[in-house]
């Protein structure tokens, strides 16, 4: 078993920490590796580069992963997704702006109730809020636009 961690690890990076335990299935010993999702991902097979090494399951198939797949590993690897990624980093937005989608959200929230009762407990958006669900995202004084805040 220490052959099957060394092999996987000397062929992959970033490094792999693999977890290998013995199964019996019907009367047969077999070898399981698990392997869990760590924070650098894509893993990938190192001699063949990112781009042509990483695979993904698909439906019991090992498939190459293509530029999209990619793309989402990289992300969900520093926990982020496509939403939270900055539209124009250098493209700071306005209080105006800001309060324009606020105002936006309010009204279409208000607008899809099922009664007046519900849509009077609907509160309005702040800035604070769009903060923390990660459309905005504040560097010094300035907020910059995520790609949820321009979709």
């Amino acid at each position: 078993m220490d052959g099957i961690t060394s092999a996987i690890c000397d062929s992959c990076t970033p490094m792999i920490t693999p977890i290998v335990t013995l199964a019996s299935v019907k009367e047969k010993i077999l070898i399981v590796v698990n392997i869990m999702p760590g924070s650098q991902r894509p893993y990938y097979l190192a001699a063949k580069g990112k781009e042509s090494g990483t695979y993904i399951r698909v439906s019991g198939t090992t498939r190459p992963a293509d530029s999209i797949v990619l793309k989402e590993l990289e992300f969900e690897g520093v926990n982020r997704c496509f939403d939270q990624t900055y539209a124009a980093p250098e493209e700071s937005v306005t209080e105006d702006e800001i309060n324009c989608l606020c105002n936006k959200m309010y009204q279409y929230a208000v607008e899809h109730c099922r009664s007046e009762e519900t849509a009077e407990r609907i509160y309005r958006m702040t800035k604070q809020r769009l903060l923390s669900w990660g459309f905005l995202v504040k560097r010094g004084d300035d907020y910059f636009p995520t790609n949820a805040f321009c979709l």
